[in-house]
């Protein structure tokens, strides 16, 4: 009995170490994905969209870290077949952010990104647009979780739920 409590003890121990260091790593990167559900204007025209993309995470002193990604994201559009056979395209971008992120007391924190949202092969967005985003998330050791309101400056805008892998 007394040699599993002191492996059990070991054990644990090794864990909490190795979860220890891996919080105090200076940076981290990873794929994302993401959900987007469309309000205001755009959700007349687009239905929910769907992202992935590649992001980075660089600690800083004092609780903030700085932040950045890039990706591709797809929204598909609406037809009303009723109403004249209206019909809105699919719209398909490439989101570049940068941003900063505080932790507040624990696993959560708030984040602010800016950056330029690019369409692709679309005639009715904009071409370039620029991007406002608050967040607020969960970190743990290699999981991010995070839920954002994204508003572009072409009057697009989204609620949206990410989730990140970190190496």
């Amino acid at each position: 009995m007394k040699n599993i409590i002191t492996a059990s003890l070991f054990a644990a121990a090794c864990c909490a170490g190795s979860t220890a260091s891996a919080q105090l790593k200076p940076f981290s990167f990873g794929p994302y994905v993401e959900a987007a559900f469309p309000s205001g204007a755009m959700s007349d025209a687009q239905n929910t969209g769907y992202g992935l993309g590649l992001s980075l995470d660089v600690k800083l002193p004092v609780k903030f870290n700085i932040t950045g990604s890039a990706g591709f994201m797809h929204f598909g559009g609406k037809d009303f077949p009723g109403v004249a056979n209206a019909s809105y395209p699919a719209v398909n971008v490439l989101p570049v952010r940068v941003g900063a992120k505080y932790r507040f007391s624990g696993i959560f924190y708030g984040a602010l990104e800016t950056g330029a949202v690019f369409a692709v092969d679309n005639k009715t967005a904009k071409k370039t647009s620029g991007i406002l985003a608050p967040a607020f998330g969960v970190r743990f050791v290699n999981l991010d979780f995070r839920a954002k309101y994204e508003s572009w400056f072409n009057e697009r805008s989204f609620w949206g739920l990410q989730a990140a892998l970190r190496f």
